[in-house]
């Protein structure tokens, strides 16, 4: 068992996704705008020092770090997971939520590591829903701790003395451990897929030894075991098929025993989170590649040595890490145990492989 063993079927539990959604709304910029106008009616209504101080830290922390985030922005230009007009780095939603976190840990030392723990789990829900990657995530929260930490120095008395105690002490330890955990985990999420993921225009002009061309009537006479019915996608553009549960096979002729490189078009069944998606793949038998899918339509390719090839037919075997069932998520009557949806697997020879810059 792996590291990603561990962190997956937390992530797939039915209500994280929940969740995950709702601590995200810590690193709203509107909502820490509001709690600090909130900490500012309370200090001049009630003649209240630190809460007024608070709200105008607040305010201070959210708009310095705002600016700096989207300056950094405009000149870094970096793409995110999903499209956007947004740029990726550094992470607006992790400045906003450690510069909120930072200063209300200053302000109610006693309840620190909360807050710093909800800055944590917003920053780590922004890779959840593959909104941003880990370093700008990383980028987005050190921006935001330093500028709220630096601002609340400034504004609340006895700010710098708020990490004395050894429960406080322990708590940030703990809550620091945390988050470093979670970038670790999905930076090698990142990895995997980056390792085998092909742009969309990767290839074009080499032709592949073979097409298999998932649902199709053609394609159907060749799969085992494992497969749902073939459907129609796309206004009936695109041709597929479900693996269902959490293995399934097919048969595929190769011409000669020699190296190859696969490249599968594969979508996984995620509602709206990290896929978490792994997919096996043995060929006679013998394991080729482990891959760990993106959500949406992506290409991956991998390698298949020589030695797991045989001349003529060849027995491909995929297995998933799950398979769950559209009824228990969504609202829908379909009760198929999907795990990933298939379009095309292309095969090459690896001398005619053009995979030089087009994996991301």
């Amino acid at each position: 068992m792996d590291f990603m063993d561990f962190g997956c079927p937390v992530l797939r539990a039915r209500y994280f996704e929940l969740f995950m959604a709702a601590v995200g709304y810590y690193g709203h910029g509107a909502l820490g705008s509001a709690v600090g106008l909130l900490f500012l009616a309370h200090g001049f209504t009630y003649d209240n020092q630190r809460t007024k101080r608070a709200g105008i830290a607040v305010l201070a922390a959210l708009m310095i770090s705002g600016i700096a985030a989207e300056l950094l922005k405009h000149f870094m230009r970096l793409q995110i997971p999903t499209p956007s007009t947004s740029g990726a780095f550094p992470s607006g939603h992790a400045s906003a939520a450690f510069a909120l976190g930072s200063v209300l840990a200053a302000a109610f030392p006693a309840l620190g590591p909360g807050f710093y723990l909800l800055a944590v789990l917003s920053a780590i829900s922004r890779l959840y829903f593959r909104s941003q990657f880990t370093g700008s995530v990383a980028g987005g929260a050190a921006i935001g701790l330093l500028t709220g930490v630096l601002v609340a120095r400034k504004l609340i008395a006895g700010a710098s003395s708020v990490g004395r105690g050894p429960l406080r002490f322990a708590g940030r330890v703990g809550v620091a451990a945390l988050g470093i955990a979670g970038l670790i985990f999905f930076y090698s999420i990142e990895t995997n897929v980056r390792n085998h993921m092909v742009l969309p225009a990767a290839g074009q002009g080499t032709p592949a030894t073979s097409t298999f061309d998932f649902g199709t009537p053609q394609a159907r006479n060749f799969l085992q075991y494992g497969w749902s019915g073939d459907e129609q996608w796309l206004d009936r553009k695109q041709s597929v098929v479900w693996a269902s549960g959490l293995a399934s096979a097919l048969t595929i002729a190769l011409p000669a025993v020699q190296d190859y490189r696969f490249r599968l078009h594969v979508f996984p069944y995620s509602p709206k989170r990290t896929a978490c998606q792994r997919i096996e793949v043995r060929l006679n038998n013998i394991l080729v590649s482990k891959i760990f899918l993106d959500r949406g339509w992506h290409s991956y390719e991998f390698n298949v040595p020589s030695d797991a090839i045989r001349a003529g037919k060849n027995d491909v075997q995929f297995f998933y890490d799950y398979a769950e069932s559209p009824k228990s998520r969504e609202s829908s009557s379909d009760e198929r145990a999907l795990s990933v949806a298939f379009d095309t697997l292309e095969i090459f020879p690896v001398h005619q492989s053009s995979t030089a810059g087009s994996r991301q």
